[in-house]
């Protein structure tokens, strides 16, 4: 093992620091000349064999023992022992991060800090110049530039979040922790392509692993409190409305890094889609796959048009439209999805955290209506269920899953189907057709290998 593998302890406080050497002791002031020189001349020492004592005869109860043996013997019963510290039976976690090439996603470094039941055992950073500084940060008891050497000497460790936001490096993090029997936990998007997803939950499945997606919503209570009772609130569902963060962002870039989370909502309330059909614009011309570029602060693959209008059809009937364009920022606002049902209308917006506004329409042929959108459900809106871990209902959820030997809701299947109908719309846009699920295509559509 080269040094920079080597894991390196990292102490906390001043009790950790005082036991590394790093805080100094006090010191008494310099001793005078005088004490010192008197110091330098030993007194005559009587040994103890030349002493003489004046011998005593202890006291002995009735018993015949002696009163100093009785006391003795009462001290101890009356001392109790303390009961041992229990050992601790829960899970030991892993995170593996990059600084400076996707660092360590949205907080992931601190996952697994005050989860009951858990321990981070050791970070890895592959940034050899911050791995100890990273370590430190997340109070991990210790630190690795290699995430191999890591995943190789923290082996009784279940779990491993791979925590970079970038996912030029995902793939080979995520066969490598797999392979070393560890459940995983990652950012979304789960893959680059739909061929690495296919092959990593090929071993996930082989190993008996679960992996989970953080950024899926389906395991937030206020969007299953919906999902169960849609019927009573909106009706039959008809059509789904899904739009972007948009901003400086849409198009191919908004549809990578924002609205597959929403995508993936869309399979939970509507089910498989059919097939897609879009259209993707790039400064208003219709682009071709030239046209790809990458993102300017991050490494996501490859990204296509700065307009998307895309069209789904699910084996349900719902229709839905998927739209990111900056021009229509401040007509429908905040990113999230329309539900447009037979009864109602339910707005869902998921920034920065998911809240919905339910509208129904009591004179719909009028030309003037009048009809407010009301939060639902009335009051906080399930805010305060909401601690200050975003990711909690996902992590919850696939420790349940773990104990449980059951998919975790929010799955990596799940995410590699969002990112799928994300890659229909990119396939519809440069073959000018309608792209079909699944998809034949498992490469990335962008790719020189698919043109």
């Amino acid at each position: 093992m080269v040094d920079d593998e080597k894991p390196k302890p990292v102490f906390y406080g001043s009790a950790g620091m005082a036991a590394a050497g790093m805080m100094p002791g006090r010191t008494s002031p310099p001793a005078s000349e005088e004490e010192v020189d008197e110091a330098a001349e030993p007194e005559e020492e009587q040994s103890v064999s030349e002493e003489t004592f004046p011998e005593e005869t202890e006291p002995l109860t009735d018993e015949g023992e002696s009163a100093t043996e009785e006391v003795e013997s009462e001290t101890e019963e009356e001392q109790v022992e303390e009961a041992p510290i229990p050992a601790f039976s829960g899970k030991y976690a892993l995170v593996i991060g990059h600084t400076g090439a996707g660092d360590f996603g949205n907080g992931l470094d601190k996952l697994f800090l005050r989860l009951d039941g858990v321990r981070l055992a050791a970070l890895a950073d592959c940034n050899a110049e911050t791995y100890e500084e990273s370590a430190t940060h997340a109070a991990a008891p210790r630190g690795f530039s290699s995430y191999s050497a890591m995943l190789e000497r923290e082996e009784d460790a279940e779990l491993c979040c791979i925590a970079p936001s970038w996912t030029n490096e995902r793939y080979d993090m995520l066969k490598a922790a797999l392979e070393a029997g560890k459940h995983i936990l990652c950012g979304c998007p789960f893959t680059a392509t739909l061929k690495e997803a296919d092959e990593l939950l090929a071993l996930a499945e082989k190993k008996e692993r679960r992996v989970a997606v953080t950024g899926l919503l389906r395991a937030d209570p206020l969007i299953e409190r919906f999902h169960s009772g849609r019927e009573a609130l909106i009706g039959d569902l008809l059509e789904m409305h899904v739009y972007g963060a948009m901003g400086i962002h849409s198009g191919g870039e908004d549809l990578i890094a924002n609205a597959l989370p929403l995508l993936d909502l869309v399979r939970f309330f509507g089910g498989e889609p059919e097939f897609a059909s879009s259209v993707v614009s790039r400064e208003g011309m219709p682009v071709i796959a030239d046209d790809s570029h990458e993102a300017e602060s991050r490494n996501i693959g490859p990204l296509l048009g700065d307009a998307i209008h895309a069209q789904f059809l699910l084996e349900s009937g719902v229709r839905v439209t998927f739209t990111s364009d900056s021009r229509m920022q401040n007509v429908v606002g905040r990113a999230g999805i329309r539900f447009v049902g037979t009864d109602a209308t339910m707005r869902l917006y998921t920034d920065p955290t998911p809240s919905f506004s339910l509208q129904v329409e009591s004179q719909p042929n009028e030309s003037e209506r009048s009809d407010p959108w009301t939060r639902w459900p009335a009051g906080k809106n399930g805010e305060e269920n909401r601690g200050e871990n975003p990711h909690q209902f996902v992590i919850k959820d696939w420790l349940s899953a773990i104990d449980g030997k059951t998919e975790p809701v929010c799955s990596a299947e799940n995410a590699s189907k969002a990112l799928e109908m994300a890659h229909a719309i990119w396939q519809s846009a440069l073959t000018l057709k309608r792209a079909y699920f699944p998809l034949s295509n498992r490469l990335h559509p962008l790719a020189e290998e698919s043109r």
